[in-house]
C-alpha cells in the first residue's frame, strides 16, 4: 500500500526548484549538441514522484506528447531516485536501448514519437523515479 510514503506538499517548491537546477545542467549539455533547442523559451512545471513495487509498473510502450493537453511538449526528464537491483530498467523501442535505475542518473528525450519508450517492472526491491517535462512556453 502506499499509506506508508507520505510526501510533505510544503516541500514542493523545494524539491522543484532542485529538480530544475539539476535538469537545466543537463539541458545545457543537450542543447550545446543541438542549437534547434535554443528556439524555445522552456519551462517546468509539473513534477511527479512515482513508486514502483516489485512486477508493477507501466510497462506499455508510448510517448510523451500522444494525449490531449501534451502538445506543448518538448522533452520528457526523468531521475532515478534509487537504483534497483534487478530489473526497472526504461526501455527505447527505437533506439534498442535499455537505461538501468541507477541513483542520480538523469534521462532527458524528445517527447515525439521517435522515442517511444516503456517502465519495466522491477524485480528485486522498489523503484523510485521523478518524472517531468520540458515545455515551450511559445506554443
Amino acid at each position: 500500500a502506499t499509506d506508508d510514503f507520505m510526501l510533505d506538499h510544503q516541500c514542493g517548491y523545494e524539491y522543484m526548484q532542485q529538480y530544475n537546477m539539476i535538469i537545466g545542467a543537463c539541458l545545457e549539455k543537450y542543447v550545446n549538441e543541438y542549437e534547434a533547442l535554443m528556439d524555445y523559451r522552456y519551462q517546468q512545471v509539473y513534477l511527479n514522484v512515482q513508486r514502483t513495487l516489485p512486477g508493477e509498473g507501466f510497462h506499455t510502450f508510448h510517448f510523451e506528447k500522444g494525449s490531449m493537453g501534451s502538445n506543448r511538449r518538448i522533452a520528457a526528464t526523468m531521475m532515478y531516485l534509487n537504483t534497483v537491483e534487478e530489473g526497472g530498467e526504461t526501455e527505447f523501442l527505437y533506439q534498442h536501448k535499455r537505461f538501468k535505475p541507477v541513483a542520480g542518473q538523469v534521462l532527458i528525450w524528445p517527447a515525439g514519437f521517435t522515442h517511444v519508450h516503456r517502465g519495466l517492472p522491477p524485480l528485486k526491491g522498489e523503484k523510485y523515479i521523478a518524472t517531468s517535462w520540458l515545455e515551450n512556453v511559445n506554443a
